[in-house]
């Protein structure tokens, strides 16, 4: 088993990708778990991408990385924007090798506090990754949910209405 940290936990340390990954590599950690993946490039630029994913690779640390919130109700923006921006998110991180990917439907509190019920971000949630099934498919990719305020088994019903080669589950054992 390798063993490596969210790099959530050191964010006030403001590293940029390269220096987290030696700041780790220093600890003994065996890998990073990015946040999004605009974070280590806000241009999606592929070259520096692929930069960082081969410098990891020559700690011999594996990197992972995360793409924006699959619930559209809580995105700002349309639905037709979310799924634009996660199929250009998806669309990078397969070109730095990165297929499994971090992501998450609630940011907060959204399952207790929001004006909307929580069972309709959920469906919006499956009916987003169902519209993202060709850029998935084509780029062999996976969005893994992370527990965060939904449950496990919020998660494993938007797995089972996607598919598991679609979804997957990215346990946070500190959240539920």
């Amino acid at each position: 088993m390798r063993i490596g940290i969210d790099v959530f936990t050191i964010r006030d340390l403001k590293l940029d990708p390269y220096q987290t990954i030696d700041y780790l590599n220093g600890l003994g950690f065996e890998g990073a778990q990015f946040a999004g993946i605009k974070s280590m490039d806000e241009n999606l630029d592929v070259g520096k991408l692929k930069d960082i994913r081969d410098y990891a690779d020559s700690k011999n640390m594996y990197s992972h990385v995360s793409v924006s919130c699959v619930n559209p109700v809580i995105f700002s923006g349309s639905f037709d924007e979310l799924t634009g921006i996660l199929q250009e998110e998806i669309k990078a991180a397969a070109a730095g090798n990165w297929h499994e990917l971090h992501s998450y439907i609630n940011s907060a509190t959204e399952r207790y506090e929001h004006p909307i019920p929580w069972q309709v971000h959920v469906n919006q949630c499956i009916k987003l990754i169902n519209t993202l099934r060709p850029t998935l498919e084509k780029y062999g990719s996976r969005i893994n949910i992370e527990t965060h305020g939904e449950t496990t088994y919020d998660v494993l019903k938007v797995i089972g209405a996607t598919g598991e080669h679609l979804t997957g589950v990215c346990l946070d054992t500190a959240n539920t």
